[in-house]
């Protein structure tokens, strides 16, 4: 159990960092024509996907910080979450824990 929740860190460090990099590259206003920007900017645009309008404001850079920033920390929530779970079902099947 150890190894699958070492696994879902290292799944969720990737996409919160593709997230992390496409708020800061929309929010410095980088040419998404180059094909380092519009990778990341593409790849984190379909991770937050179902977090796209959460919010409207009308300034579309501020949009991006505020939608994908909650759809990063809900990515995050869920990590910590499954690797807790399976840590607790390694003790148990291990014999410690509470």
């Amino acid at each position: 159990m150890a190894i699958a929740a070492r696994i879902i860190n290292v799944i969720v460090l990737v996409v919160v960092g593709i997230i992390l990099a496409g708020i800061i590259l929309s929010l410095l206003g980088a040419n998404t024509g180059n094909a380092v920007v519009g990778f990341f900017v593409s790849a984190a645009a379909f991770l937050v996907g179902p977090f796209k309008d959460l919010f409207e404001l009308g300034d579309s850079r501020v949009e991006v910080a505020l939608n994908w920033g909650i759809a990063m920390l809900v990515y995050m929530a869920i990590g910590i979450f499954l690797t807790r779970l399976l840590e607790r079902a390694g003790d148990r099947r291990v014999g410690g824990g509470a």
